[in-house]
This record gives C-alpha cells, sequence and structure tokens, in this order.
C-alpha cells in the first residue's frame, strides 16, 4: 500500500490508470461500509494534485494520454465525492440545460453527466434523455446511457429499466432504447453505486419473466445476475440473490443454472474478501492519515529518477491488485 503514496506525485497516465483498473474492485467491496467514507478521503487525497492540473476544459495542443487523464480522473473525483469536482459539474450541467450552445468538453463529459444526474432532479434526468433521444452520434449515446443510470432516486432507476425492456411499438423508434444499449442501461444502474445494484437486483428477481420474454434466450438472462454479481457488497444483497436462485433453481433450464451458481459464488467471495481484506486497508488508511500532518512533503523527483520511479510503482502496483484479486 506504501507504493500508492507516490502517485500524489504522479501525472502520468499509465501508473494512475494501472491503479485506478485495480482500484475499482476494491471500491466496490467498500460500498456501504463503516470504513468507506476514510476510504475514499485517502482516495481522494491521492488525487488532489493531479486534478488540480488538469480541470475541465479540453486542450487541443494537450497530448493524447491527457485527455485520457482528464475523463479518467474527473470521474473517479466525482464519483468519490470531491466537492469542487460535483459543484463544477453541477455547474455545467445547468449551463447547458439553459443554454445548449454551451457544450461541456467532451472529456469531461462522462464525469459531468453522472454527477448532475447524480446530484440533481429528475428534470435533469429528462433533459439528458433527450438528448439520447436527439443524438445520432454513437459515442455520445453510450456516455448518456451511462450518465443515466447514476440517478438514486430509485424510482427512476426502476422506470429506467422498464424501458430498457420495452417492447417497441415501431422497429426503429427514437424515443426508445436500442436493443444493442439494453445491456449497458443495466450495466450503468448497479456500477453507479450500492443505490443502483439494490435497485437492480430487486427488478432481476421481480421481472425474470419479462427479461426472458426481451431477451428470447435464459443465457442472456443468466448473464445479467453473472454481471451484476461483482458489484454485490452487503449482505443483504447477497441474500436476495441466494433466496432467489435457492427458490427457482429448478425451474431453470439445466443449461444455465451454472450460471446462476457462478453469480451466487462471486457474491460471496466478495463478502469473503471484504472480511479479510477491508479492515487491513482500512487500518493502513487510518494510519497514514493519522501521521501525515506530521510528515514533511517529499521533494517532487527529478527527471532522472522519474523513469526508475515509475517502474517501481507500477511494479508495486500489479503486485498489490494481484495479491488482493488472489484473495477471492
Amino acid at each position: 500500500m506504501n507504493a500508492t503514496r507516490y502517485l500524489k506525485q504522479e501525472s502520468n497516465h499509465l501508473p494512475w490508470r494501472a491503479f485506478l483498473n485495480g482500484l475499482s474492485y476494491i471500491s466496490n467491496r467498500f460500498e456501504q461500509q463503516k470504513f468507506q467514507q476514510n476510504y475514499n478521503k485517502y482516495i481522494l487525497d491521492l488525487l488532489s494534485n493531479i486534478y488540480n492540473k488538469i480541470g475541465f476544459s479540453d486542450d487541443d495542443e494537450e497530448e493524447h494520454l491527457n485527455k485520457l487523464n482528464r475523463e479518467m480522473i474527473l470521474q473517479w473525483a466525482c464519483k468519490l465525492n470531491k466537492a469542487e469536482c460535483v459543484k463544477t459539474s453541477k455547474t455545467m450541467f445547468n449551463d447547458w440545460r439553459n443554454n445548449n450552445t454551451l457544450k461541456i468538453p467532451r472529456d469531461a463529459r462522462s464525469a459531468v453527466y453522472c454527477t448532475a444526474i447524480k446530484n440533481g432532479t429528475k428534470e435533469d434526468w429528462d433533459f439528458l434523455w433527450k438528448q439520447y433521444v436527439q443524438t445520432n452520434f454513437a459515442s455520445e449515446k453510450k456516455i448518456i446511457i451511462n450518465a443515466l443510470g447514476c440517478s438514486i432516486d430509485e424510482k427512476v432507476l426502476q422506470n429506467y429499466l422498464e424501458e430498457a425492456i420495452k417492447k417497441k411499438v415501431i422497429k426503429h423508434d427514437p424515443a426508445s432504447i436500442r436493443r444493442q444499449d439494453v445491456a449497458a442501461v443495466f450495466t450503468s444502474v448497479y456500477s453507479a453505486g450500492s443505490i443502483g445494484v439494490d435497485v437492480t437486483l430487486k427488478f432481476l428477481v421481480t421481472n425474470t419473466e419479462n427479461l426472458y420474454e426481451y431477451f428470447g434466450k435464459w443465457d442472456d438472462v443468466a448473464d445479467l445476475f453473472v454481471n451484476l454479481a461483482p458489484y454485490i457488497s452487503t449482505t443483504d444483497q447477497r441474500d436476495t440473490l441466494e433466496n432467489y436462485i435457492n427458490e427457482n433453481m429448478a425451474s431453470f433450464p439445466k443449461p444455465i443454472r451454472q450460471k446462476f451458481t457462478s453469480a451466487l459464488t462471486t457474491a460471496n467471495g466478495n463478502l469473503l474478501w471484504f472480511k479479510d481484506n477491508g479492515p487491513k486497508i482500512s487500518q493502513w488508511i487510518l494510519r497514514v492519515q493519522e501521521t501525515e500532518e506530521k510528515e514533511k512533503p517529499e521533494a517532487e523527483p527529478d527527471s532522472s529518477t522519474r523513469i526508475e520511479s515509475l517502474n517501481i510503482v507500477l511494479t508495486s502496483l500489479i503486485a498489490l491488485m494481484s495479491y488482493f484479486l488472489s484473495h477471492l
């Protein structure tokens, strides 16, 4: 874990991408846990320098990796509720709503859209849904689909999932969710946070027949459970899944029963991983936070040591993530 502290001085895209990709699994485990606030605070502290550096505005002259950095860092900062990130995102979104000529910078859209929907109103959601219907750009539709699932209004999310599997009256109705976007709709909801996991899980266990009618294949229905399982982080969520599987397993076609068993195994593994590793990570973070103010800031590495440091941190991060994931 000590290797992660180096990142506070790092601005290169590659170590940040390696770290944040691995961090996704750990962050999901901390959802709805009592240590979540301290965990989020620690990650935001690591992000603070690079967040202040990248800003929200695109720069046509900057390198491509810097653009990727902006998109990635803003998403994480806003997801972890960095106050300035949330405030700026809401302001930019509201300005866009009031004047659609004020376009949101492309590299900031994923963060801004999601944050505005998470912290906004039903009217904000309806506005962004209208943009989904009207745009002809597949890349923009994808960003919007992901953002619409960021709402924390359970009714809004429920309606969103219902809309996703609604039978189309008109084959190419522009006001409906495209067939190829349906899986992304479900992912957008359960990947946004614990509320989304609860809503999706409840929807799946109470709409199994409707889902089968829409997809026409049990494999597709089972895949929704399998893909949701890695995001289950609480005992209540696991119990809901387990009870549903136990009560319905005999009615599932034999070829897909293994998928439901796999989903439950994953959910149990999530809880076991946090039981074994959550307290260790939390205690380490608390120790760092208690002593950090007493430590003097380390000097930024010069160019002669930067490549060596980058190799060290990448190796350390990969080893760290491999260790945690091996304990599933």
